[in-house]
């Protein structure tokens, strides 16, 4: 991925299946951390789980946010 704030998405639907594919409307990081907190939020607490969020941008990226 060498475009951030373009990055391919597909969501997982209330069938269990893939949706077609969109681009995200944030910065790569920003999806990410959003995803993984909206999980957090709905997870009820019964079963265990792993989550691992692995952010894709190097430090001190030339690929940052754009600043207003």
């Amino acid at each position: 991925m060498s475009d951030h704030t373009k990055v391919p998405v597909r969501d997982l639907g209330p069938d269990g299946k893939l949706t077609e594919q969109r681009t995200g409307e944030k910065f790569s990081s920003e999806l990410f951390a959003d995803s993984a907190i909206r999980f957090l939020q709905n997870h009820d607490g019964k079963k265990p789980f792993l989550a691992y969020v692995a952010f894709t941008v190097p430090p001190g990226s030339l690929n940052a946010i754009p600043l207003a």
